[in-house]
């Protein structure tokens, strides 16, 4: 029996062959064609994408954007587009950049606190701490906009250091022990306790770093504090302290007790800049070192008084 010829089964097999090799080069095109659409398809996105981010960043829309943001927060008024300026006085109140906060002009008992459905961004965070300043059922109607009214509701003493302590320490229950320090008093070593004495509060009020005069700004929960810069005499008050307990943009809200004032039985609320007087800013506007300064200075008018910001201490 022979065997089959090689050539022989090659050329027999030789048309399906063909057939074969054109099915696949076939196959073969169309799968570069679609790649070639993908390619192309990609491409075109990337530089869609490229070009988007390129308007998107551009100068004149970033600047677009935060103008519309200004225009919803508040900070920007969309009818004439003027700045809304720092606290600003109207029918006997404070009101903040941001009108969320309003205090009496004459530092009065209640913290008037944005909680307006009908005005964007119309509830402002509630003052701190919680547990001292509370709501009550009342509202106030300021400037057009629903104001809730809050108030201090626990003990008392009207004692401005204290006051501030306890305000920091979140109680109404007094302290026997210095609780703030005085932020950057000392180039070396911790800050200082604030209080202990004429003599240590007068080297505080000397120290380099402490005093920031009306560029001071506590965050919610520290206060500040004007000192004389010499020690008192007989007759003359040492410092004044007041705790921040809100805070709209650069405005801060205060609560107050002052020894000085013997009829006092409540803290009373206030507001303060932070924005030194060399800047651009409505009248009546003031800083806390503006408002206290004129008062710590001493007699001769020779010593100005520091302003510096208090903490709680962690120990």
């Amino acid at each position: 029996m022979q065997k089959s010829h090689p050539q022989h089964a090659t050329q027999q097999s030789r048309p399906a062959a063909l057939r074969d090799d054109y099915g696949a080069a076939v196959s073969h095109g169309v799968r570069a064609a679609q790649l070639s659409a993908a390619i192309h398809n990609s491409l075109r996105q990337t530089a869609q994408r490229r070009m988007f981010d390129a308007v998107r960043n551009s100068p004149a829309i970033v600047a677009q954007r935060r103008l519309l943001d200004s225009i919803n927060d508040g900070t920007l008024s969309a009818k004439n587009n003027a700045p809304i300026q720092r606290y600003t006085t109207a029918d006997g109140y404070k009101i903040s950049t941001n009108t969320h906060y309003a205090v009496a002009e004459q530092a009065g008992n209640t913290l008037y606190v944005l909680h307006d459905p009908q005005v964007q961004n119309g509830n402002a965070a509630a003052p701190q701490p919680a547990a001292l300043v509370q709501a009550g059922a009342d509202t106030s109607v300021i400037g057009g906009r629903t104001y809730m009214q809050y108030s201090y509701t626990q003990e008392f003493t009207n004692d401005c250091l204290g006051f501030a302590e306890n305000i920091a320490r979140g109680t109404d229950e007094d302290s026997d022990r210095a609780e703030l320090r005085a932020r950057e008093n000392r180039l070396v070593g911790g800050d200082r306790l604030f209080g202990q004495s004429d003599g240590q509060n007068t080297e505080i009020a000397n120290s380099p770093n402490f005093n920031q005069g009306q560029d001071a700004n506590p965050a919610i929960g520290e206060a500040y504090t004007t000192v004389r810069s010499v020690n008192p005499v007989a007759g003359e008050t040492p410092y004044h302290a007041a705790a921040v307990v809100a805070k709209d943009a650069p405005d801060n809200v205060t609560i107050e007790a002052d020894a000085s004032d013997a009829d006092r039985d409540e803290p009373v609320f206030d507001m303060y800049d932070t924005t030194p007087e060399n800047v651009d800013r409505p009248d009546g506007s003031i800083t806390f070192h503006e408002a206290y300064s004129g008062t710590y200075t001493s007699a001769d008018g020779d010593n100005e008084p520091s302003t510096g910001v208090l903490y709680r201490r962690a120990d």
